[in-house]
């Protein structure tokens, strides 16, 4: 069963924690089970949206599921990111 990840970022590195400040607005992405994605966390990124295909990570500030699957994370840095789910 697919599973949908919510996340926001934000679109400078001044943001505080938690907020994801900008105009990026949530995004998200559906994996099916066993599916991985990579997110490009280059800053160059750090203003641009997914856009189905290419999917941007920079300055991630809020992650979250709404399903019952489980959802696997892998991060090089938790500072400034706040997990939960809805």
């Amino acid at each position: 069963m697919p599973a949908t990840l919510n996340y926001w970022r934000a679109d400078n590195m001044w943001a505080a924690t938690g907020r994801p400040d900008g105009n990026l607005g949530e995004e998200s992405v559906t994996v099916a089970d066993g599916q991985k994605r990579v997110f490009v966390t280059d800053w160059k990124y750090e203003k641009q949206r997914n856009d189905g295909t290419n999917y941007y990570g920079s300055h991630g500030r809020r992650i979250a599921t709404k399903g019952s699957t489980p959802v696997w994370i892998r991060l090089t840095s938790l500072e400034g990111i706040n997990t939960s789910r809805e």
